[in-house]
């Protein structure tokens, strides 16, 4: 049977609609099949936990909800959030639509080093951790550069302590005061913690203390006990400490001056994990006099009034908790008394030093950090602030000393040294500017930053 044209040419288009169709259909059913796969994915939690509540169900299909759910808890709906780019390890912690879908109706803002400088609508920052692979972990961690803080939330972290034999010596002496072997007392804390356990452990006829919190914010934590000892250069504040953190506690002494007036003195953190160390403050009575005449306080009579222990230590780098949210300081209004303390500390002072600065109060935000510093003359955080202050005020001699300083207190801080190579490239001491950049690599890989200001160096020799 022969076909005509007209019959030929209806075969053929009916063909190519039914290979067109055949197309649609399975491409279709691939779809259906992937959607499929995707609502039983995000099922699967609820089917297989029924009874869950929904945080839990949430927390079992994505892995970071523990983190947006602590990020919506601590922050207001009006708040705008600057978080990574989703690139390399920050898959979904960067992703906008995913945080967005949680943190309605927050704002959201992709980050890089200037950004919080530029956008001032900007009233947080996540703090996020790597997802990737890397054998190198210092690849991780955002944000990768300072931010001016007023708040820290992270997700819980439990800190554990064994306190031994704190108390009041003698130098050259082991001899101690006798002092009643009561519990430590919490005295005055800025934190949000649980106390987990908190007892006397008896060891060799004498008793070790022991302290476990559970934090998720933490500027300090002074627990304390009450004792009445004249000050004299030859005091001595001395103990062992074994802690599951490094830079998570150090000793306090608080000074009552013959006015009244009271200030806390700190030694320095802890630097070892899970092993005895002996903490000590050596100096007090030259501090305190030199912090007493700064204050123009009489400093003629001075005494111990308490000591103890700061549990509530920030860590060396400040937002290393791996996951939380930053509150900036932007210097507004804040309410009667915040900012204030009875007892003078040097985080109180810092925070201070912070909101006078983001002001652009200079010279308050100065003394503020020159008080702390008084307070805590191990703390590179101070010098590193007051460093940023000397410079942003053209002051250069002035700000190199004092990174300086914090990277001899601090040495394993990137960037102390970026802000030092960043002066030295201003005064064109490329040599010097070369070493401190190539030194943030070492420390930290994937800051950008040392890169491009290293090869605007090689541009400039060549």
């Amino acid at each position: 049977m022969r076909f005509s044209n007209s019959t030929k040419r209806l075969f053929v288009k009916v063909r190519f609609l039914v290979m067109v169709v055949g197309v649609i259909l399975w491409v279709a059913t691939g779809n259906i099949a992937r959607i499929g796969r995707g609502v039983i994915s995000l099922w699967q939690p609820i089917l297989k936990y029924p009874f869950a509540s929904y945080d839990q169900k949430m927390a079992a299909k994505w892995g970071y909800y523990n983190l947006l759910k602590l990020v919506k808890d601590h922050t207001p709906p009006e708040a705008v959030i600057m978080h990574p780019s989703p690139e390399v390890f920050w898959l979904n912690v960067g992703n906008s639509s995913l945080l967005q879908y949680f943190l309605y109706p927050r704002g959201l803002r992709g980050g890089s080093r200037d950004t919080t400088n530029r956008d001032k609508t900007i009233t947080h920052v996540l703090v996020a951790w790597g997802e990737g692979r890397a054998k190198d972990q210092r690849l991780y961690g955002w944000p990768k550069f300072p931010v001016n803080v007023r708040k820290f939330y992270h997700l819980p972290s439990k800190r554990q302590f064994l306190i031994n034999g704190l108390d009041v010596a003698t130098k050259g002496s082991d001899q101690k005061s006798a002092h009643s072997k009561e519990l430590l007392k919490n005295y005055v804390f800025d934190s949000q913690r649980e106390v987990n356990d908190h007892h006397l452990v008896k060891v060799n006829n004498h008793y070790i203390e022991y302290i476990e919190l559970t934090y998720s914010f933490n500027q300090y934590d002074y627990w304390t006990k009450n004792i009445h000892t004249p000050l004299t250069s030859e005091t001595v504040i001395k103990a062992q400490v074994k802690a599951n953190i490094k830079h998570s506690v150090n000793f306090i002494a608080e000074v009552t001056y013959h006015n009244g007036k009271r200030s806390i003195f700190g030694s320095g953190p802890n630097r070892e994990i899970g092993s005895w160390e002996f903490l000590l403050i050596d100096d007090l009575c030259q501090r305190a006099k030199k912090y007493g005449l700064a204050r123009g306080w009489d400093t003629k009579k001075m005494w111990i009034s308490r000591i103890g222990v700061n549990t509530g230590l920030p860590l060396e780098m400040p937002y290393l908790e791996k996951w939380g949210i930053i509150e900036l300081e932007k210097g507004e209004k804040v309410e009667n008394g915040e900012l204030a303390g009875e007892i003078d500390n040097a985080s109180t002072f810092l925070r201070k030093g912070n909101f006078y600065r983001t002001r652009n109060q200079i010279r308050e935000a100065i003394a503020n950090y020159k008080l702390a510093a008084l307070l805590e003359p191990w703390n590179g955080w101070v010098y590193y602030c007051l460093g940023d202050i000397y410079r942003q005020e053209g002051n250069q001699p002035e700000a190199i000393a004092q990174y300086r300083e914090a990277i001899r207190l601090e040495p394993d801080i990137a960037w102390f040294y970026l802000a030092l190579g960043e002066v030295y490239k201003e005064r064109n001491e490329t040599d010097l500017a070369r070493k401190n950049f190539e030194k943030v690599l070492n420390l930290d890989p994937l800051n950008g930053w040392a890169r491009v200001a290293l090869e605007e160096l090689d541009k400039k020799q060549t």
